[in-house]
């Protein structure tokens, strides 16, 4: 799997990134590429380090 942000807001104690990537699954025996977008939801937790919250993502291109 690979993604990028492509841009990240903070506001306080949170923060939203949007973003793209592309993973690889294996079906019926072959490899398929699947594009996606996606928007997390990071947390900052008490010792300062922002943490993952909510992941949301959907795919560009349903496989065949």
């Amino acid at each position: 799997m690979e993604f990028d942000f492509d841009r990240i807001e903070v506001s306080g104690d949170l923060a939203a990134a949007n973003g793209s990537g592309t993973s690889l699954l294996e079906v019926d025996g072959q490899e398929v590429a699947e594009t996606f977008d996606f928007t997390d939801v990071f947390r900052r937790d008490l010792d300062g380090i922002f943490r993952y919250s909510t992941v949301t993502f959907n795919t560009k291109d349903a496989p065949a």
